[in-house]
Formats: C-alpha cells, structure tokens, sequence
C-alpha cells in the first residue's frame, strides 16, 4: 500500500494525469479478527525505537524501553495486529498519501454472514464512503461549472 501511494503521487507530480485536484485515493484492508489478530506480539528492535504508538504501554517509552549499551531495546509487548492496521492506516491519511483508508475487521467465524467492524471512526467504512462521497460531489460540482 505504501509504494502504490508513493508511486501514485510521483505520477501526480510528474502530471500524469490532466487535473490532480480531482484525485481520491483509498486503501481498504479486509482483515480477519481472530485470535492471531489480536495477539499482542513481542517488539523486538536493535537499530531504532518502535513507532510511537505501537507499544501496549506507552508509558514504558520513558522507562524501560530505552537503547541499551549494546545498540538495541528491551523486548516490550506491542499492540495487536488489528490495531497496528488501524493505526497504519490513520497514519497514511494524516500523511496525505491516501484521502480515505478503512480497516473492516471481520469474525473469524461465519464470514459469509457479511458482518464486520469498524476499528476506530477515522477508518470505518462508513467514513471512508462519506469521503468519497464528498470527493465525487466535488468533482461533480467542478464539472458542472466547467461547462
């Protein structure tokens, strides 16, 4: 997902495409919630500190997690996968490399159901299909003017 929104704003600069401001792009994850996915896995990191706001306590930053003598961090437990999509995905729209992303986290059981959640407002569905909308009517509002 990172390199086809990077690859996508190269083609935007380099005016690939004859009006920009009428681009929207979205990543939409589907991911099962099940017991994989809401593990909280160990981190385990030797060059550089997690992310903030992949740790399961935040407040270990300040205590504990902090480089060692030898170049690496003690092994802390992370945020689960679940929420390591939610969080990756309100990170690439506060970049602005997506204008919408949604996380749809469906039962490991009766998938065919069609039920889901939404992980956190900023990346349900439903935001995600309120900004697109919104998208569309202005694009179709500068369309309109256009003539």
């Amino acid at each position: 997902m990172l390199g086809s929104a990077l690859d996508l704003q190269t083609a935007i600069e380099e005016e690939a495409f004859d009006d920009a401001s009428t681009i929207f792009t979205g990543y939409i994850i589907v991911v099962e919630k099940g017991s994989d996915t809401l593990k909280t896995p160990k981190i385990n990191m030797t060059l550089f500190p997690v992310m903030k706001g992949f740790l399961l306590d935040e407040t270990l930053r300040d205590g504990i997690y902090k480089k060692q003598k030898d170049g690496t961090f003690n092994r802390v437990e992370g945020i689960s996968y679940l929420s390591r999509y939610d969080l990756m995905c309100k990170r690439l729209v506060a970049k602005k490399l997506y204008s919408a992303t949604a996380v749809v986290a469906v039962p490991n059981k009766n998938h065919s159901a069609g039920d889901y959640e939404n992980l956190s407002p900023e990346t349900s569905i439903e935001t995600f299909l309120t900004r697109l909308t919104a998208h569309c009517e202005v694009v179709a509002a500068i369309n309109k003017q256009k003539g």
